[in-house]
């Protein structure tokens, strides 16, 4: 009788560890690196113009982002996008703007990511079913002072 019930135990146990790993093992993390940041800063300026695109004739878009979370063949970022015009030598940010969450596809590799593409919930009424369908739930969005902070990096990118 002892063996079964420790037998039961034993099978109850490796089912209970099977599950949780293969739970984990669903969203691998990614470790992003400096050069993967690059790449994705890269991609960012210049393939993101369906979120948003300069609306002055000399206005150029700036972009940074805030790591969110990975899993294995997605990041999930926190976009700001800005345009900025040159007069002069003073640099202003009048023009377009976008704050938004976005998911990018990507491919890794032993040199690094390739981004594939990128979705992002559209404004509007379906803002929220789309953001929930996007982004897992324990992705958490950024507050106020890390967007301020996304535009202090574009201001100071601009102005180089």
């Amino acid at each position: 009788m002892k063996k079964i019930v420790l037998l039961v135990i034993l099978f109850c146990t490796i089912i209970i560890l099977a599950f949780v790993l293969s739970k984990n093992g669903s969203h691998k993390i990614l470790k992003i690196t400096g050069n993967d940041e690059k790449v994705i800063l890269e991609y960012l300026d210049k393939k993101t113009n369906d979120i948003a695109k300069p609306i002055k004739a000399n206005g150029k878009m700036y972009s940074a982002f805030k790591l969110l979370g990975t899993d294995q063949n997605k990041i999930y970022i926190w976009l700001v996008k800005m345009e900025y015009t040159k007069i002069g030598e003073q640099v202003s940010n009048e023009g377009n703007a976008v704050s938004v969450p976005v998911v990018l596809k990507i491919n890794k590799n032993n040199k690094g990511i390739s981004i594939i593409s990128h979705k992002y919930p559209e404004d509007g009424a379906s803002y929220g079913k789309n953001t929930k369908r996007l982004f897992p739930p324990n992705i958490k969005f950024p507050d106020y002072e890390d967007k301020v902070k996304l535009e202090e990096v574009i201001k100071e990118r601009a102005e180089e």
